[in-house]
């Protein structure tokens, strides 16, 4: 059975200078950027950096990027305008292709029209031969029955249309009818409740009539055995004759107060 030795590089210890080294790499970077902050700090003032070596670093630094952006700017417009032209030279050749189809088709075009014309004119001679009665008498058959057909077809459509314009008047004479009898139970209905309205208001207002009537001071006065009279409350009471309602219900015979 073999077992496997830890190598040196594998331990805690070997692995210790490693991380060490990297921390003292940060630590430096860290100082770096503090001295580079206060060499800024300082010539904005307007004093001389006191460590002018960091900052000719950063300034050299800062200088190789900007060239590395120009470097970047400059093969990106290169690549823009070599892509231009593979569109450029795809555009025309997608225009060229287009030109040779439509040369395509109308050449097409024009061989359809030849073979048309030599039919016509193969059809002009068969009708100069002995076959021109045949042709005559099947071209007449095949007229007559598509006239036929057409015929057939509009009758068919003619009675389909009457039998549907047919059913429309009978549904709107129905409804018509039902319609006429929901509004006439609506009109009845209304004139009900119409009635039995003004019927309650009627009463309502003769009751109130005669319930004032009744509490009159003078009707009052007039009963000796009346509990108002009795009691000596009738002429806290606002005569009926000054009471505010309208001039048409005011009695012309008590025009005075009570």
């Amino acid at each position: 059975m073999q077992v496997d030795a830890k190598t040196e590089e594998d331990t805690p210890r070997a692995r210790t200078p490693s991380l060490t080294k990297k921390a003292m790499e940060l630590w430096a970077l860290d100082r770096k950027q503090c001295k580079l902050a206060a060499a800024m700090g300082q010539l904005k003032d307007g004093k001389i950096p006191s460590h002018a070596d960091v900052l000719l670093e950063a300034l050299v630094k800062h200088e190789s990027e900007m060239n590395m952006q120009e470097e970047r700017a400059v093969e990106r417009e290169r690549r823009k305008r070599e892509l231009d032209l593979r569109r450029q030279k795809t555009l025309e050749e997608r225009r060229a292709a287009v030109a040779n189809k439509q040369e395509v088709i109308l050449e097409k075009k024009v061989a359809r029209a030849n073979e048309r014309v030599e039919t016509l004119e193969m059809r002009r001679r068969l009708k100069e031969n002995d076959e021109q009665h045949l042709l005559e008498l099947k071209a007449t058959q095949q007229q007559y029955r598509r006239e036929r057909e057409r015929f057939e077809l509009v009758e068919r459509e003619w009675i389909k249309q009457d039998a549907r314009n047919k059913s429309m008047q009978e549904r709107e004479a129905i409804r018509r009818v039902h319609a006429h009898h929901r509004q006439m139970a609506d009109y009845q209905l209304e004139e009900e409740t119409q009635s039995a309205r003004r019927d309650e208001k009627v009463e309502r207002l003769k009751s109130e009539q005669t319930l004032k009537e009744r509490r009159d001071p003078q009707v009052m006065r007039a009963d000796p055995g009346s509990p108002a009279v009795m009691m000596g409350h009738s002429k806290s009471v606002i005569p009926y004759a000054n009471q505010q309602r309208p001039w048409a219900f005011r009695l012309s015979r008590w025009q005075h107060a009570d």
